[in-house]
């Protein structure tokens, strides 16, 4: 995964908050998956199409936490959210 390579969340994956998580759910591949509140934003700022490099510039701002640690923790959510079929390359 290419840090500024535009991922948006998959059509078929429907969102729902319950209590302080985000649940995912996809109608195409049966999966559930659970976002914390960071994770929910993330998830957010993936709806309108999202790459590593744009999500860790805002979310840096509304966390306090290190650059390096927020881009590997970004990296290590995008990745199981793409293994998972939950987001999906944004077409140009």
């Amino acid at each position: 995964m290419n840090d500024n390579t535009l991922y948006k969340t998959h059509s078929e994956v429907v969102s729902t908050a319950t209590g302080d998580e985000l649940v995912l759910l996809s109608f195409k591949t049966d999966t559930y998956y659970g976002l914390n509140p960071v994770g929910a934003r993330m998830w957010e700022l993936l709806g309108q199409g999202a790459s590593v490099d744009t999500l860790c510039a805002t979310l840096i701002g509304e966390y306090s936490v290190s650059e390096e640690v927020l881009r590997n923790d970004i990296r290590a959510v995008m990745n199981d959210l793409d293994a998972q079929s939950l987001i999906v390359m944004q077409q140009g």
